[in-house]
């Protein structure tokens, strides 16, 4: 038996997503209506709607040794995928996206791929199947491919962007799945086959799909009529829940047909990630049986997602960025002699104005999130200044979560070097 049912590679971004009532135009500015920052990345989307639709999931890509990586790689310990083809790179940015969003739920997306070019491939893990997309670089998702199709994977290309498809990359694929768009910069279905493409499948919103195999006529995958909130990472939920559904032994026609709820289930919830089904919403939807709500309505984040998320607010420098992560009764402790303790938000939203103020550029950089249960342990390293002096110290803060959120936090950190590098000592 494969080790995984689904190896992912590609990109990793943090969406930085802004809705308006419609998007602007060329040299056009709009107002805006809310903004928010959401774990994305064609290649993480994948991989969060496989392993939510059933599989065991292993991703290869490329973050920055950064916050925004950190909260990316703990979306992956969330979802329970492999991260040990993960590289992180330093000295270079996670990847970013610049959503907009109005309000029919159309969008459009321009990608900075920051970390994502520096993915190194080293060796593909096995599995049923290798999905990926063109966020990074082509060669490696052909030389993927190449390693795949030898071990007997089924390789998968989502041709986004499109531009940046091969040849090479081509004569590696046995499913291809563009949207219209997509297929028309590709130049259609009939160059795709004189290509080698045998197995097309173009997403076509909510039109649902077209599969299209050499030698036969078009086949329509109807569409699942739902609400549409947002189709950020509609595709994307097609896309891998398609790989789940292939891996798990379905024919094509059965794993297109759930492939298309799940994208359908998608456009109801805002955000790629937050917005991706759970297998038993997607059952429900194909079965014509009441949707449960999404398990995460409302965010209730994960133990590795609640520690990731406030030890990157500290970065903002905004007390009210930090105490919107922690409970009403959250305890603050600290291991050391010269840390100050304090119970309660509100000691707590009185204190952090001169905490933050006395350690200008204060960061946490994470080195990995421990997880047991509902603990979190977060061995960091802390970079600041204070009284002009960088500051560069290691600790371990071991945090308590419920619901969502900090309850209790006790820093481990070392004080001799604080005291050192600030002439105290």
């Amino acid at each position: 038996m494969s080790r995984f049912d689904v190896v992912v590679v590609g990109s990793l971004n943090l969406d930085l997503v802004a809705r308006a009532t419609r998007l602007p135009g060329p040299g056009e500015t709009v107002n805006g209506s809310t903004f928010a920052e959401v774990p994305g990345g064609k290649g993480l989307n994948q991989a969060v709607a496989a392993a939510r639709a059933g599989a065991r999931v292993a991703m290869v890509g490329a973050v920055g040794d950064d916050n925004a990586g950190d909260v990316l790689r703990s979306v992956l310990a969330g979802d329970g995928i492999d991260a040990a083809g993960l590289s992180i790179v330093s000295g270079v940015p996670t990847g970013r996206a610049l959503i907009g969003v109005d309000d029919a739920a159309e969008n459009s997306i321009i990608v900075v791929p920051g970390a994502n070019a520096h993915v190194t491939l080293g060796e593909v893990p096995a599995s049923s199947v290798v999905i990926a997309q063109l966020e990074i670089d082509p060669a490696l998702v052909a030389e993927a491919f190449r390693t795949a199709k030898a071990a007997g994977a089924t390789t998968v290309l989502n041709p986004a962007p499109a531009e940046n498809v091969t040849d090479e990359v081509l004569a590696h694929c046995d499913i291809v799945i563009p949207n219209e768009h997509e297929l028309e910069l590709l130049g259609g279905a009939e160059r795709l086959a004189e290509l080698g493409v045998t197995t097309l499948v173009v997403t076509l919103g909510a039109a649902g799909a077209d599969l299209v195999e050499a030698g036969s006529d078009p086949v329509r995958i109807d569409p699942f009529p739902v609400a549409p909130v947002d189709t950020t990472g509609a595709g994307d939920a097609f896309c891998g829940a398609l790989s789940a559904r292939l891996a798990a032994g379905d024919e094509l026609p059965d794993a297109l047909r759930f492939a298309a709820a799940n994208g359908a289930l998608a456009t109801t919830v805002a955000g790629a990630v937050p917005s991706l089904p759970t297998a038993d919403r997607t059952r429900a939807l194909i079965e014509g049986r009441p949707v449960p709500p999404p398990a995460d309505a409302d965010a209730v984040r994960s133990p590795a997602d609640t520690a990731a998320a406030y030890l990157a607010a500290f970065a903002t420098g905004e007390p009210e960025q930090v105490a919107a992560n922690v409970t009403d009764d959250f305890v603050n402790d600290h291991a050391s002699a010269l840390g100050s303790g304090c119970e309660g938000i509100d000691e707590y939203r009185r204190r952090l104005p001169g905490f933050l103020g006395s350690l200008p550029g204060l960061r946490y950089d994470v080195e990995q999130l421990i997880v047991d249960g509902s603990n979190v342990a977060a061995p960091y390293r802390l970079t600041a200044t204070s009284d002009g002096k960088p500051v560069e110290i290691r600790g371990v803060m071991v945090i308590e979560t419920r619901d969502g959120k900090v309850a209790k936090r006790t820093d481990y950190w070392d004080a001799l070097t604080f005291l050192r590098q600030t002439g105290q000592a």
